[in-house]
């Protein structure tokens, strides 16, 4: 049997408010995404990848991606494949 973690976790994005009212059961998946949802997790507020490009892709899951860097990965990794012939 999976035994599933609950934790007391956020409400509603209120965690500057340590109010009993704010706080609820959940596991931590829960509340990763009440964090993205929210706004509060780490990388729902970036807005460049880690070379200063913008993040201007999105994947059907929703990803946010760098169309430059992926590019020249996508060229890094064919020409790789190529000298692998």
């Amino acid at each position: 049997m999976t035994e599933i973690w609950k934790s007391v976790v956020g409400y509603e994005g209120a965690y500057e408010v340590s109010d009993l009212a704010n706080l609820t059961y959940g596991t931590v998946s829960e509340n990763r995404l009440d964090a993205v949802r929210h706004g509060t997790h780490n990388h729902t507020r970036r807005t460049h990848c880690y070379h200063g490009h913008l993040l201007d892709g999105v994947k059907s899951s929703g990803t946010r991606f760098c169309k430059s860097c992926r590019a020249r990965y996508q060229r890094e990794y064919r020409e790789r494949q190529r000298q692998r012939v």
